[in-house]
């Protein structure tokens, strides 16, 4: 009995201890678990099928609804509902699988899917039809897996382009209900942007551009939408590649507003395109919309061997500076891998999760990377930021789609064992509750204009990043006063400093405000900055002296002042109108503060008169005070000079101001 209890501890200890391990990015092995050893395969026909998954979307009840293609001779529509264990769910159309043909089945799949708030399934892509070509194709599924006839008459409806090649690759339900699908038409070899909005009946919605329907050109070539997503306010924003003669393909994004026209305040022109390596193709496959309503959009470049390449986009549509420094980010897995992003999701603490696949000894494997929310690869998630999964060492497994449900990533994609099936992958992600950063208070500040403000400290934190990995800027509510770009920071980690230069000539007032950012949430501290205009400082007068030649003055005390600025930030200097006499350099300042005082030497063996002017400046304005320093000769011994006016050689100060009388009576008399 003591061995049983023993036996049973230990293996209670064993795996508590495997939990304990579980880390962000590994694979969900732990009870329940998800399939086997984290890892799903779905067969839809049979061995002879080629199955694969495009997408997936999490109902509210955290089962997991996967969508693509099965092809066996002919193609169809597939759609596969797993319980929150990765089991197929039998409750949907009794095996959990549902295969739709939408027309003859030459050339039809799925690419996307939404859930409705009812829980009835959404799904588009494309087929063929007899008149038009390839259109877009959207089939609506009732929660048990059948066809819902109240969406067009049958649960499918056909989306035209102008007799084109037209593909649904994206679909987002709207704040309406409305149904938006997003991809590319084809017509006259050229292809576009391709958006239409049906409403909840599966009707074509004309206060959407009229007809239901739009295209957008970019370059005239090939513009081809990959995703889509609508943010709060009901704009429509769409991502993909547009291509060029000069420079292959681009990383493409255009932005809606709720009637389909371009949103102008995006760009200018609701469009933008970035090219991430010059010469190369870059192609975005993934978007997601932030909080704040940056835009993620993430896909490859072509350059080297390909790499995973992520843009984050302000709302006006420019690469976001706080995003790794220049808005953009790329990275390869190592030892030249082809590596590419096809879809992305955020955690509800804003850090992003990308999927698609790598090349690892000559085959694709699923490869997932997270990153924080500003750009830097989180290495919390597989020990270095990046996963990478095999189904089998000899298939090929390639992740299309990807969503993040209680605490975990579920990826999608397929696997060519046994010709093609789907593949399912489920990962630790944990999510952390983002708080926002915090910044301390900024007293209001007075400045005199023509100069400036100087380290002005301040600090920030955050509970989830590092300070470091903070970022700050800056509003200026008068930009005429104090343009923003006067406004500069500096400093490192939680203690950071701003400048501030009003503009030149400038006076008044503005409020800065001071914002800092995790990436995802924000804090602001606002303070007053008061431009006056500045007044010359002023000094006292100075008296008249006499000394005699080669002997300094006593200390000559002297005051300043200044309204805007403190006496000890002024500074003194003297000017000899006789050099020779008196020498610049023989007026020599001391004290601090408002009381000064100025002693000065004339040179030895000369005598006459020097006009000295003391001015004391602000640093742009002055003001001057000036006497007159009257320079004697001194007797020595031998002298006759004070014999001539019948005096001795005294000495001292009144032999000095003597002498000083008789000098000026004798030079009277010549």
């Amino acid at each position: 009995m003591r061995f049983r209890t023993l036996t049973t501890v230990a293996l209670w200890a064993f795996s508590l201890a495997g939990v304990l391990r579980a880390a962000d990015g590994d694979l969900d092995t732990a009870g329940p678990g998800f399939g086997t050893g984290g890892k799903v395969v779905t067969d839809f026909v049979g061995l002879t099928s080629v199955d694969f998954a495009s997408a997936v979307a999490v109902q509210a009840d955290g089962k997991f609804v996967v969508v693509g293609s099965t092809v066996n001779g002919t193609s169809a529509f597939a759609v596969a509902r797993y319980t929150t264990a990765g089991v197929l769910d039998t409750t949907f159309n009794s095996t959990g699988l549902v295969a739709t043909q939408i027309t003859n089945g030459s050339n039809e799949g799925a690419r996307a899917v939404a859930i409705q708030s009812d829980q009835k399934i959404v799904v588009a892509g494309f087929a063929v039809s007899a008149s038009t070509g390839i259109d877009m194709a959207v089939v609506r599924y009732n929660t048990n897996g059948t066809l819902d006839t109240t969406f067009g008459g049958t649960g499918i409806v056909l989306i035209d382009f102008a007799t084109s090649d037209d593909h649904a690759n994206a679909v987002a339900l709207d704040g309406s209900g409305n149904i938006v699908v997003a991809g590319d038409a084809t017509t006259v070899g050229n292809t576009d942007f391709a958006v239409a909005r049906l409403t909840t009946a599966g009707v074509l919605d004309t206060s959407f551009d009229a007809d239901g329907k739009l295209t957008t050109d970019f370059s005239g070539l090939a513009d081809v939408g990959n995703a889509m997503r609508i943010q709060a306010d009901g704009r429509i924003v769409v991502a993909g590649s547009s291509a060029t003669v000069a420079s292959g393909s681009e990383f493409a994004v255009a932005r809606y507003n709720v009637n389909g026209s371009l949103d102008t305040a995006f760009d200018s022109d609701g469009r933008v395109t970035t090219d991430i390596a010059a010469n190369n193709d870059d192609v975005a496959y993934a978007l997601a919309i932030q909080t704040d309503n940056k835009l993620i959009v993430a896909g490859y470049t072509s350059a080297g061997a390909n790499d995973m390449a992520l843009v984050r986009y302000t709302t006006a549509g420019a690469p976001d500076p706080t995003f790794n420094t220049t808005g953009r980010v790329t990275l390869g897995f190592g030892g030249g891998t082809s590596d590419k992003v096809f879809a992305l999701v955020l955690q509800p603490d804003g850090r992003i999760v990308v999927a698609g696949d790598s090349t690892v000894g000559g085959t694709f494997d699923f490869a997932l990377a997270r990153f924080s929310t500003f750009g830097a690869l989180d290495t919390s998630f597989g020990g270095t930021g990046m996963v990478v999964t095999p189904f089998t060492a000899a298939s090929d497994d390639v992740a299309l789609g990807v969503a993040f449900s209680a605490g975990m990533v579920v990826a999608v994609g397929y696997s060519t064992q046994n010709n093609g099936d789907f593949a399912l992958a489920r990962y630790q992600a944990t999510a952390t509750t983002n708080t926002a950063p915090t910044i301390t208070a900024i007293g209001n500040q007075t400045v005199v204009s023509g100069s400036s403000l100087n380290s002005v400290a301040f600090t920030v934190g955050d509970a989830q990043s590092s300070p470091a990995a903070l970022t700050v800027s800056a509003t200026s509510t008068n930009t005429t006063l104090v343009p923003v770009s006067a406004i500069l920071f500096s400093g490192t980690g939680a203690s950071r400093t701003l400048d501030v230069t009003p503009a030149t000539g400038q006076t008044g007032s503005t409020t800065i405000t001071v914002t800092v950012s995790d990436g995802l949430l924000t804090a602001s501290s606002s303070f007053a900055v008061t431009v006056i205009a500045n007044t010359a400082p002023n000094i006292s007068a100075i008296a008249d002296r006499t000394t005699g030649a080669g002997t300094p003055t006593p200390a000559i005390g002297f005051t300043i002042g200044d309204a805007q600025s403190a006496a000890t930030a002024l500074s003194v200097s003297g000017l000899s109108s006789n050099p020779a006499l008196v020498p610049n350099s023989a007026i020599v300042f001391a004290g601090t503060g408002a009381a000064r005082t100025v002693t000065v030497t004339p040179a030895a063996g000369q005598s006459g008169t020097a006009l000295i002017t003391i001015t004391v400046s602000d640093g742009s304005m002055s003001a001057q005070s000036t006497f007159t320093l009257t320079v004697i000769p001194v007797a020595s011994s031998g002298g006759s000079s004070s014999k001539s006016c019948g005096l001795g050689s005294g000495i001292g100060l009144l032999a000095l101001s003597l002498t000083a009388l008789c000098w000026r009576r004798s030079r009277q008399l010549r």
